[in-house]
Formats: C-alpha cells, structure tokens, sequence
C-alpha cells in the first residue's frame, strides 16, 4: 500500500504541484503505484507505450533517443520531482525515447486510465495535473532545442 501522507509530500517539493493544497495532491497521491527500478534497469522502451506518466520520486533516469549512427544517446536526466512519460500519454503512441534507471529509482506511477481519467477531471486534481503536464512540456521543449543545438554545432552530447 502506498504512504500517501509521503507521496504528497513529495509531491508538494516538485515545481509542477508547488503551491497545490495537499487535499487535492491526496486524492492524486491514493492512485499512485510506487515502482522502484535498480541501476541500469530500463524503465520504458523507445516503440512501446509507456501505459501512463509518473514522477521521479528518487533517484535519476536518463532518457535516451537514437544518435545519428543509430547508437543510443542521452538527451536528458530526469530527477527528483519531474515527469515521465507526459508527451506520451498525450501523443497515445509509442514512447519517443528509451527511459533508463541511471541509479537506484523509485517512480511514482499513474497507470494510463487513471492519469487520462484525472487530467480529464474538471476539479482541482484535473487543474493541477494539466498545469503540471504543461510546465513538464515546456522543460522537455527547452531540454530537446538545448540537444538540438548543442548536436548540431558540433559539440556532441
């Protein structure tokens, strides 16, 4: 069983749920599976839904994507209080990128009919996770064009 009374507090050290009252992050934090993944350990698969989103509870994953010779690169470091699998979960797809424990994780996940269920939610658990999911967005937009930029002018990854 989840320490939800943990989870919101966690929760509430992230930038996506900073300032949201814990009576609203509860009714999030009762839904949560906790998923711990030992170093190495992949998370997700480029190709294969990831089946929901989750936040980096502890530790850090890396994300990584094919590099121009097709070898896998790392894009990103997710830790402590960011989002996996937001573009996903929108997109309906398959994952973008393969997400890999680059050290002891632990990630509290929201299976896919319990995350579309509560960002399609008009109350404050609805509102929190969508503006949650656009601030997670709007780092992944900023992390891919720092990629971008830094793979383009030659200067690797």
């Amino acid at each position: 069983m989840i320490d939800a009374a943990k989870v919101v507090a966690g929760l509430q050290q992230s930038p996506y749920f900073r300032g949201i009252p814990a009576s609203v992050l509860h009714g999030i934090a009762i839904q949560v599976e906790e998923r711990r993944y030992r170093a190495g350990q992949t998370i997700a698969t480029r190709g294969s839904p990831p089946g929901g989103m989750g936040v980096v509870a502890q530790g850090v994953v890396e994300i990584l994507r094919p590099g121009s010779q097709g070898e896998a690169v790392v894009t990103s470091r997710v830790g402590p209080g960011m989002w996996l699998g937001p573009v996903e979960l929108l997109e309906g797809g398959p994952g973008q990128a393969s997400w890999v424990a680059a050290e002891r994780v632990v990630v509290w996940w929201l299976p896919e009919p319990v995350s579309r269920r509560l960002l399609g939610d008009v109350g404050q658990a609805g509102s929190a996770l969508r503006r949650g999911l656009i601030l997670a967005l709007s780092r992944q937009l900023l992390a891919a064009n720092d990629f971008l930029r830094r793979t383009s002018s030659g200067g690797g990854s």
